[in-house]
């Protein structure tokens, strides 16, 4: 079975826009579910969406891709 979770970056987004889902998929902040995710792709065009926080919380194992237009979304200068 394959879950589907939209993460939005912004919390003000989320909130100014009353988003509870979009395309019928719930929306979710990143620190409510990184140690349950097996993929993680980031496409916001932010710097640090993925900190070494986030990774050192994730399973063993997860795949961490970016699709967005920045290379700078996914800290791997900190990471060891």
């Amino acid at each position: 079975m394959i879950h589907i979770l939209l993460l939005q970056y912004s919390s003000l987004i989320i909130h100014s826009h009353q988003f509870n889902s979009m395309d019928g998929f719930r929306v979710l902040k990143l620190s409510e579910v990184i140690r349950n995710v097996d993929l993680l792709i980031t496409a916001t065009g932010n710097k640090n969406v993925l900190t070494r926080e986030y990774m050192d919380k994730m399973k063993s194992g997860a795949i961490v891709c970016n699709m967005g237009h920045s290379n700078t979304e996914i800290d791997v200068v900190s990471r060891p």
